[in-house]
């Protein structure tokens, strides 16, 4: 439940264009219990980060390399 809840929040953050704390809450009225540890919500609040700096990109202040950076540093930091 957790895990799934996290793919729909990052799914309305892409596709809806939602912002972290909307897609969570909407997800979470839906389905009771979803995204349960601090873990899951970190994910879907550094996705958020992510698909808006890649939104932005290509431009002049974002190269690939500093969003890979920014996505190595930022997304799943306990994986890592």
């Amino acid at each position: 439940m957790g895990r799934t809840g996290v793919i729909c929040a990052c799914w309305l953050i892409f596709d809806r264009g939602m912002y972290a704390d909307e897609a969570i809450r909407c997800v979470r009225e839906n389905r009771k219990g979803s995204i349960q540890t601090r873990q899951q919500l970190a994910s879907v609040i550094n996705f958020e980060s992510v698909i808006k700096q890649l939104r932005t990109w290509p431009c002049d202040i974002h190269s690939l390399q500093h969003l890979h950076k920014c996505y190595v540093k930022g997304y799943n930091k306990h994986e890592l």
